[in-house]
């Protein structure tokens, strides 16, 4: 779900309901969301869950650790509404 606190044109990116990523082209991250989620997106379920977890062990994460983790997690969100849209 959205925050609500977050205007929807501050937000780096939207998932329909139906699944669809949706990014925001002017928000600053725009240009490495859009070369990171393609490779995430091809990764299999399997592989997403374990670096998701992996990640969570990890005690002293790098802004990079948290912004992959989260987009780890967005992926994970996006391919759930899409099996629950079909």
């Amino acid at each position: 779900m959205p925050d609500p606190e977050i205007p929807m044109f501050e937000e780096p990116g939207r998932i329909t309901n139906d699944g669809l990523m949706l990014l925001n082209k002017d928000h600053k991250g725009y240009p490495l969301l859009k070369g990171m989620f393609p490779k995430l997106m091809k990764k299999s379920n399997k592989q997403l869950k374990k670096e998701l977890f992996l990640g969570k062990r990890l005690k002293n994460k790098t802004a990079n650790q948290i912004l992959y983790a989260s987009m780890v997690q967005v992926e994970i969100e996006r391919r759930s509404r899409l099996k629950k849209a079909r």
